[in-house]
């Protein structure tokens, strides 16, 4: 990725033949950090998109564009965020925590579409491509969520490169996905329109559809670190774009999307993506006409190392440049070297097979760079990885291949960071040493790893060559994220000496303890420029746990020369009392007692190592490490940078050191008799205080300070009841049912209820109907007449009994005569005089029901909690079993300090 660094270059582009260091001192001091921090107590934590130091307004103040999650732009000057957008979105959409769409992996600062203006574009995990104005708007066409041919791509965009691909003055787009879809790299136009050809991934698939020989395809697995960039290789006038992927293939489009063909006379006809990664290309000869695909085929376990140790460029970044001057450009990128016998399947938990880090450099046809046929390996240069990861092959590191002229000769220096926790430098005229005294092996502490971001080269203190700034990320073996050890910020000499180190500020505090959320460090590559216009530089770092960090840059070093009017021999040093005999004398030198190194850490019972190529003395006594470096004005203890006045020297052949620098730096107390001119000197015994609940008052400088947390727990159980009646006190389990014995069978009706279950059955007689009607007379009076509607009743009507039929009387209209039956002859006979219709008394038989029932028994289960049992002791491991919101353990927990001096 080409980032926006043209004002930091144009200030460092001095050209002379050599470097001459400018008396004086080094130091790092910071300005500020937090930036872009969501108050006090939280920030989204980042990964490794580098901060941008820009003037978007050329007002001649400049900003910085940095991000986590989210995207945002301060003064560089002072942090103060002008503006930040949840990732993926911009200004209209109101800013809101944990609102993103994914990680920020990648930006970048380019005026794409000639207007003018520059605009941020920003990819995410999400597979959201962004591009704003510097306002913070979305330019037309933006966003756009990367898509192939079966619809949106489950991708994360971990790549970005802005190029100007066809020379047009309009730049492409092109982001690289770690993907395993069908496609994995996307070239948009500044309007976010997907160019022809693109998406592409080199696969199978694409030579089935097109009919093809599979040897004019390659292979591809994603893009997992910046494996995305663009270059010139055959001097066409147009731009490649070159793609590291996770099979450990480099893929190598045209604009229009189409494979670059390798060296066809030593390759037969392959593409770039055709061709396996081995340590010397004759292997990557061999194995292409073998069946050189994928993995590199199934492992006997026969072969021997030149056929095992393949290349992985899936946490890869890939450069391209013109070393040569021949107008076309070269390839460089770093690889990861395995071992393919123990990572045949790529199964989870392989990480042992990976062995070391490197870089390759190609010309345009794929062969290797002149000089550079083998890579710099592990039986050389390369070391293994601090830690064997099982989080990945990488460790954390994105491995970035950095081009660079260190000492001004007019010969490009290739620098890179590796997880052996180096960064090394090669002229790429020399591929037998490292340049000067690279590489530079960051101390190491304890069990803990640290290892280098990409680097930064720039002039910072105006001798003509460049400086060399880098960023570290610390790691812990068991994977914790609070293991005390930060990260820090480096200033190396052009040669690889170290200039100047701050370690980096703390990371946000949790708002219940005060305490750092987690340990600070940083994996982003920092940014360099003159933020603030005063002729000195500032480095930006985008810290992963408090925010963005600017450190000011001061000075230069140099080593002084000692003179023999220092010299003063009549010096006693004792320890514990007893003189210590020296084969070189002790002298004063800066009004500072200098003594021979490896006696006086032998007298005070440490352990001494000497490291002849960077001259550096380690001393060990007790927990205690002090490291320091011949001509350096800076000692380590325990990993902390240490200023001292007056630096390690050598005189004749034995290195001197600071005697109470030293002596107080292993845990001494140091006293000096001016009269006796005597050192006197007392190793201090540590021991740890009892733990204890109050959390000590001692100055942190002066005292270790442990904490512990213990736990206490008490436990309950769930006891059953049992009952007939329900009841809302206990907590209910079930309810059980049984039922009696039915009944005999009834006419009278039996109701249901929660007790009782009734059931009934159809029964059937000859059916009955009873009349009787008001009359005047009786049954024997009656007579018959003709059927009539206007009759007029008597008001003395008597009830009058018809007696039982065995068929239902007709129905006839109210105020008429009750007729007692309708005869053959067509007459109608009811009772004499006049009447009352008849009524239906009752009925009996026909249809009717039975019942029965039995009695429904019920018994309902319930629990409630017993009483705590008693608490158990304080124990250091939380209890087995009393998992989070496990109810049947009630655990307390306390933290505990102990402290001891220093």
């Amino acid at each position: 990725m080409k980032k926006l660094l043209f004002m930091v270059i144009a200030l460092s582009l001095v050209f002379v033949s050599d470097c001459v260091a400018v008396k004086g001192d080094a130091s790092l001091s910071l300005v500020y950090s937090m930036s872009g921090a969501d108050g006090a107590h939280y920030i989204p934590e980042a990964y490794y998109a580098s901060p941008i130091i820009v003037d978007f307004d050329s007002d001649g103040r400049r900003e910085i564009v940095f991000g986590n999650y989210s995207l945002c732009v301060a003064d560089a000057g002072t942090g103060n965020v002008y503006w930040k957008v949840n990732g993926g979105y911009d200004r209209t959409v109101p800013y809101k925590t944990g609102a993103d769409v994914g990680i920020l992996w990648d930006l970048d600062v380019c005026d794409i579409d000639g207007d003018g203006v520059y605009e941020i574009i920003s990819v995410y995990k999400g597979g959201i491509v962004s591009v704003l104005d510097w306002h913070g708007y979305s330019k037309r066409g933006w966003p756009q969520q990367l898509a192939g041919e079966h619809g949106v791509v489950d991708a994360s965009a971990r790549s970005l490169e802005v190029a100007d691909l066809n020379h047009d003055g309009k730049y492409e787009i092109i982001v690289g996905a770690s993907t395993e879809s069908a496609e994995c790299v996307w070239v948009y136009d500044c309007r976010g329109n997907i160019l022809e050809g693109w998406p592409q991934l080199a696969s199978y698939q694409d030579a089935e559809k097109a009919g093809t020989d599979k040897i004019y395809t390659g292979f591809s697995f994603g893009v997992f670190m910046d494996g995305v960039t663009s270059g010139d290789i055959d001097g066409d006038g147009t731009d490649e774009v070159l793609v590291a992927t996770d099979t450990g293939f480099l893929c190598i489009y045209n604009i229009k999307g189409k494979l670059m063909p390798a060296n066809s006379k030593i390759f037969g006809g392959r593409t770039w993506g055709r061709v396996g990664l081995f340590e010397s290309m004759d292997t990557e000869q061999d194995m292409s006409k073998a069946a050189n695909e994928g993995w590199g085929g199934a492992v006997k376990g026969n072969e021997t190392r030149d056929i095992l140790y393949k290349g992985e460029l899936g946490h890869s970044v890939v450069r391209a440049v013109d070393l040569n001057g021949d107008g076309k450009d070269e390839v460089i990128t770093s690889a990861i070297i395995l071992d393919r016998a123990k990572n045949t399947n790529r199964k989870s938990g392989d990480y042992d097979s990976s062995k070391y880090m490197t870089f390759f450099i190609f010309n345009g046809d794929r062969t290797r760079y002149g000089g550079w046929e083998t890579v710099p390996t592990d039986q050389d240069f390369m070391g293994a990885p601090l830690i064997q990861d099982a989080d990945g092959l990488a460790m954390g590191v994105q491995s970035e291949p950095v081009i660079c002229d260190l000492n001004g000769d007019g010969i490009s220096e290739i620098l890179l960071n590796t997880y052996d926790g180096c960064v090394h430098a090669f002229s790429v005229n020399d591929a037998l040493h490292e340049f000067g005294k690279f590489p530079y092996r960051i101390p190491q502490t304890g069990y803990i790893a640290e290892t280098a971001s990409g680097v930064v080269c720039c002039d910072l203190n105006g001798d003509g060559c460049k400086e060399v700034i880098f960023a570290t990320a610390t790691k812990s073996p068991d994977g914790s994220k609070n293991f005390g050890q930060k990260g820090g910020v480096y200033v190396l000499n052009y040669d690889g000496t170290l200039v100047a180190y701050s370690q980096l500020p703390d990371a946000y505090t949790i708002f219940e303890t005060g305490r750092p959320a987690y340990t600070n460090f940083a994996y982003a590559k920092p940014a360099v420029g003159d933020v603030d216009n005063d002729g000195k530089y500032e480095i930006a770092v985008n810290t992963r746990y408090s925010g963005l960090c600017l450190y000011r840059f001061d000075g230069s070093f140099t080593t002084p020369k000692l003179s023999s009017n220092n010299v003063d021999d009549d010096i006693t040093v004792k320890v514990s009392g007893n003189t210590v005999k020296f084969d070189q004398e002790p002298i004063i030198y800066n009004n500072r007692t200098m003594v021979p190194m490896r006696k006086i850490f032998e007298s005070i019972g440490a352990t001494v190592a000497w490291d002849p190529a960077t001259k550096t003395a380690t001393g060990i006594r007790g927990d205690r490490i002090v490291k320091i470096t011949i001509g350096s004005k800076h000692m380590y203890l325990n990993n902390k940078l240490i200023e001292i006045d007056t630096p390690a020297m050598l005189v004749g052949d034995r290195t001197l050191v600071p005697v109470r620098a030293i002596s107080e730096g292993l845990g001494c107390n140091v006293q000096w008799n001016d009269a006796s001119r005597t050192v006197s000197i007392e190793p201090k015994i540590f021991q740890w205080s009892s733990w204890s609940t109050t959390r000590p008052n001692v100055d942190r400088d002066l005292f270790y300070v442990e904490e512990k947390t213990e736990y206490r727990y008490r436990t309950r159980e769930k006891e059953t009841y049992t009952q007939d009646t329900k009841t809302n006190s206990w907590n209910f389990i079930k309810e059980e049912v049984t039922y009696g014995s039915w009944s005999s069978w009834q006419r009278d009706r039996i109701s249901e209820n929660e007790n009782r279950e009734v059931k009934t059955r159809q029964q059937s007689e000859k059916k009955y109907y009873h009349y009787a009607h008001y009359c005047t007379g009786n049954i024997s009076d009656a007579n018959h007449r003709y059927r009539t509607s206007d009759y007029k009743f008597h008001s003395d009507c008597l009830y009058h009994d018809l007696g039982w039929f065995d068929y239902k009387l007709p129905e006839h209209p109210d105020g008429e005569g009750g007729c007692v039956l309708e005869k053959d002859d067509g007459k109608y006979y009811r009772c004499a005089n006049t009447c009352y219709r008849w009524y239906l008394v009752e009925t009996r038989g026909g249809d009717y029901l039975e019942y029965s029932s039995r009695p429904i028994y019920h018994k309902y289960y319930y629990w409630r909690w017993s009483d705590w049992s008693r608490w158990s002791d304080w124990q250091e491991s939380y209890p087995y079993g009393a998992y989070y919101g496990n109810e049947y353990y009630d655990v307390e927990s306390r933290t505990v300090y102990r402290y001891k001096e220093k």
